[in-house]
């Protein structure tokens, strides 16, 4: 397997490749070979991140963040502007620092969320379609439930950009960041991106 660096107008983008063709005994028995990338780029990027087949993780990102078809683990630092996370099979762990009008979107994961926010995180959160319970660990965040149904709601901070959360089959908890130095080892102006499986995958960094 092959792994891909292209530059596009506005971006790079990273994907694996099958190098060869499969042989006989391969396409029988299956072939996955394994890949682990680590990409470090400026904090200051947007980042689309589809179809890997193992964890991914991440420190901080001041930019817009996208995952798509995951399925692993998945643990993020803290992201600003927006978070859109959709299609994920594994525990989901995201720092929220700031966030734009665009707000944050969680949906369709089959694990445990953990939302890392900051103390000054202002938003309005919703969840619906939870097979699961949500939970805040922040005293100062009180999470509502409806009396009958799985509808929950909370204010954090002053209220503001909107968390919506739905389609998950486990629990979501909610607690402070405890620092900004979260995902892996990364300088002040990097972050890092690291990525490890066997399935075709592609990220477009912006």
């Amino acid at each position: 397997r092959e792994i891909i660096v292209e530059q596009v107008t506005n971006g790079l983008v990273v994907r694996s490749q099958q190098s060869r063709r499969l042989g006989f005994w391969e396409h029988l028995f299956g072939h996955s070979p394994k890949e682990q990338v680590t990409i470090k780029a400026p904090r200051q990027i947007a980042l689309l991140l589809t179809g890997v087949n193992g964890r991914v993780s991440s420190s901080d990102i001041e930019g817009a963040l996208e995952l798509r078809g995951i399925n692993g683990k998945v643990d993020l630092g803290q992201a600003t502007t927006s978070i859109q996370i959709s299609g994920v099979n594994g525990n989901v762990a995201v720092g929220m620092k700031q966030l734009g009008d665009g707000g944050a979107r969680v949906s369709g994961v089959n694990g445990n969320i953990e939302l890392r926010l900051s103390k000054d995180l202002n938003a309005d959160l919703t969840a619906r379609g939870m097979n699961g319970n949500l939970r805040s660990d922040i005293p100062e965040v009180n999470v509502e439930r409806e009396e009958h149904g799985s509808r929950y709601a909370a204010r954090i901070g002053k209220g503001g950009a909107p968390i919506t959360i739905s389609g998950i089959n486990g629990n979501v908890r909610l607690m402070r960041q405890e620092s900004s130095a979260t995902g892996p080892a990364a300088s002040d102006q990097k972050s890092a991106l690291q990525k490890e499986g066997n399935a075709t995958t592609e990220s477009k960094v912006r």
